[in-house]
């Protein structure tokens, strides 16, 4: 079970996940990197997040995915733009039913200039075929997308809800913002921005995580969460295995 986030704004992107694991009631693991389920790459200055099945075959996720990163970026042709339907092929050769989806999120030319763009790489389809979806195009400024995934049955209700929520209300700060021009805050930098929407997204995964709680569904969202947020120039920040009291 996962909980993972992404959120892209005029002042970046963030990346942020749960990464406890639960496999089954009497077995579980935290401290250990294989169970981390958002990393960014700074050779590349993308981020990757992973919901479902943490092992591709008999590797850890971030071991597979590391082989194929490299072979994919061995060729000089080779261009992070085709990396996600690089990806959704290799998976789709395997020929084997991983339930697993891959969020990759990173910075494209677009219009002469350089936007945020996220693709998800899921099966979850009849045909169980892997595909690389683009949810989100060259984001305009003022614009913000996000993405959520984890396990939606049968919480699929909540987690659109939770989607609408967030987007709705930045957008009326940002016209209350537009329509009032005393309302600036003239001394804040888009990174100090970026750090901020970071660290919302992660108390939304604990915000969710205690609305569980109230309404005494089993725990399924943990700790610790990771996250990351980066723009055009490369990471801001990176958040690693945060706990709440």
């Amino acid at each position: 079970m996962t909980f993972i986030m992404s959120f892209l704004t005029e002042n970046g992107i963030t990346m942020a996940s749960d990464s406890k694991v639960t496999y089954l009631p009497d077995f579980r693991v935290d401290n250990n990197l294989d169970y981390k389920k958002t990393n960014y790459y700074s050779d590349l200055n993308c981020g990757v997040s992973i919901w479902g099945k943490l092992k591709i075959n008999n590797d850890w996720f971030w071991k597979w995915f590391e082989e194929i990163r490299e072979s994919y970026f061995e060729k000089k042709l080779s261009n992070l733009d085709q990396f996600p339907n690089y990806l959704a092929i290799t998976l789709n050769n395997l020929n084997i039913n991983v339930n697993t989806g891959i969020h990759l999120a990173f910075y494209k030319e677009f219009e002469n200039r350089m936007r945020p763009v996220i693709y998800h790489i899921t099966n979850d389809r009849p045909n169980y075929e892997f595909i690389a979806q683009k949810d989100c195009y060259p984001l305009n400024d003022n614009d913000s997308f996000i993405l959520i995934n984890g396990a939606y049955e049968p919480f699929s209700g909540a987690y659109s809800s939770l989607k609408k929520y967030i987007l709705k209300v930045r957008n009326k700060f940002l016209d209350a913002k537009q329509n009032n021009p005393n309302l600036l805050e003239t001394n804040r930098t888009p990174e100090s921005r970026l750090k901020k929407e970071c660290e919302y997204i992660i108390s939304t995964i604990r915000q969710y995580q205690a609305i569980m709680e109230m309404t005494g569904v089993k725990r399924i969202i943990g700790e610790p969460i990771n996250a990351a947020c980066f723009n055009r120039k490369g990471l801001i920040k990176e958040y690693s295995k945060i706990h709440f009291i």
